[in-house]
């Protein structure tokens, strides 16, 4: 498994402003042994990282950082700015860099 699985997981969790525990609870699992995953000292099985996509709202791709960094990059402005400010930010610097 990809040496940033645990800092993707960490970083989609709190994107989405759950605790430690909400996120352990949801998947089923201890929260020591979310806390594990998070600190890479443990990883999921297949099913547990299927549960954390879907409680998360991210891809298998993205937890596993096999989605290019661009993407993700884009994926947490988004979320940061909303996605019509960050597409009106984008058209506004096309126009100027035209």
């Amino acid at each position: 498994m990809s040496t940033v699985f645990h800092e993707n997981l960490r970083n989609a969790r709190q994107r989405k402003g759950m605790s430690q525990q909400d996120v352990a609870d949801k998947v089923g699992v201890a929260k020591s042994t979310y806390s594990m995953w998070e600190t890479g000292n443990r990883e999921p099985n297949l099913m547990k990282i299927i549960a954390l996509t879907k409680v998360l709202g991210v891809t298998g791709d993205e937890l596993l950082g096999l989605t290019p960094p661009e993407e993700t990059e884009y994926h947490d402005y988004e979320v940061k700015y909303g996605k019509e400010r960050l597409h009106a930010y984008i058209e506004a610097l096309s126009k100027i860099t035209k």
